[in-house]
């Protein structure tokens, strides 16, 4: 996603919760957490997840969410590898397949003013043994 411009990994792309910016207040971004560990099923990995959206523009947030599903759609529904991240992972995964199982939706305003909305999804992937 990085790479595709969604964002700078570790800055308002990150595995987690978004990190705090130098004022100390929540960054815009996207979150990607993992729901629950991932279940094998026949030598390949699946694991939920969600993308959490935030920005106090709430017109942004919800159109950086429906570019997560068309992202995810268009790049992902294919087979394809992954490679290791620099800086992050040095795992590498193949039979990768990401979808989205459901539409944005809301799921409210902090208390710095930050619309955030969700897109829930799941990956299918073989992690590689170096």
């Amino acid at each position: 996603m990085s790479i595709d411009g969604f964002g700078t990994v570790n800055q308002d792309l990150q595995m987690g919760v978004l990190p705090i910016d130098t004022k100390g207040d929540p960054r815009n971004g996207i979150a990607i957490i993992a729901r629950g560990n991932p279940i094998n099923r026949t030598q390949i990995e699946v694991q939920n997840v969600d993308f959490y959206v935030r920005n106090t523009n709430p017109l942004a947030a919800s159109n950086l969410a429906e570019r997560i599903v068309e992202y995810l759609q268009e790049s992902y529904s294919e087979i394809c590898d992954l490679p290791a991240l620099t800086g992050y992972t040095t795992d590498t995964y193949s039979n990768v397949t990401i979808e989205p199982t459901a539409s944005p939706e809301f799921v409210g305003v902090d208390e710095n003013g930050g619309h955030s909305f969700v897109v829930s999804g799941v990956i299918r992937f073989k992690k590689n043994v170096a």
